[in-house]
């Protein structure tokens, strides 16, 4: 059940990320479009989780941690981002250029919703276990 909320969270945010109006084009050569919305990144040997930002969309739109494990932010988009959570933890990124990232720990376990006000419907979301 879980699974399949991540799945339809992620594919809202697609769909209204995709509605956002940007002007933004990209004609990155190096990596072709992924056809499926990714949901869920393992954390890497480091503990660190990975998160882009790209086309108005953070990717994966859901990622989860452990207690005393990080989430990293990079903006790889020809616009600034900033990654502020609304629910479940309290961080504030401020503006993040491109090529630039933002690192959160996580702290505690729960579910942490969070959004780039920049772009409304730009959205995501960290699920932290103990």
């Amino acid at each position: 059940m879980s699974r399949i909320l991540a799945i339809l969270a992620a594919a809202a945010t697609l769909v209204a990320a995709a509605g956002c109006g940007s002007s933004s084009s990209s004609s990155s050569s190096s990596a072709p479009a992924a056809t499926t919305p990714a949901t869920s990144a393992a954390p890497a040997a480091s503990g660190a989780s990975a998160v882009t930002m790209q086309n108005i969309a953070f990717t994966p739109a859901v990622v989860s941690v452990k207690v005393g494990q990080t989430v990293k932010w990079t903006n790889d988009d020809t616009v600034d981002h900033n990654v502020t959570a609304t629910k479940g933890a309290t961080f504030k990124s401020g503006t993040v250029g491109k090529g630039g990232t933002f690192t959160w720990k996580a702290d505690k376990a729960g579910t942490v919703s969070y959004v780039c006000t920049i772009h409304p419907g730009m959205e995501g979301k960290i699920i932290v276990s103990g």
